[in-house]
């Protein structure tokens, strides 16, 4: 995880549904449609996080860093989902809390 701008994460983490070996024809799917071939090839997804003080907006969420939770304690957390492809997996542990875009 890096802290862009301040303020402003990205991390990337496997997508659970695009790896192993059985999903290759996925993956080759998913390059064909990707501004970024090699990257959905490999199943990497890219996550975001942006601080606005009393909320944390995460954009695409998945396995968050242990840092973003921290950050998420005790604010609003609104999660959009941006990707075109297939939406994320729920996230764990701070699931009850978000709020939806």
């Amino acid at each position: 995880m890096r802290e862009v701008v301040t303020g402003v994460w990205h991390w990337e983490a496997p997508h659970p549904d695009w790896t192993g070996a059985e999903n290759e024809a996925l993956r080759r799917r998913l390059a064909a449609i990707s501004e970024t071939p090699n990257e959905a090839a490999s199943g990497v997804v890219s996550s975001y996080a942006i601080d606005e003080g009393e909320r944390l907006l995460l954009f695409d969420p998945l396995a968050l860093p242990s840092e973003i939770e921290e950050l998420a304690a005790g604010r609003e957390l609104v999660v959009r989902r941006v990707s075109r492809v297939r939406p994320r997996p729920a996230i764990r542990g701070v699931g009850a809390r978000l709020t939806r875009a």
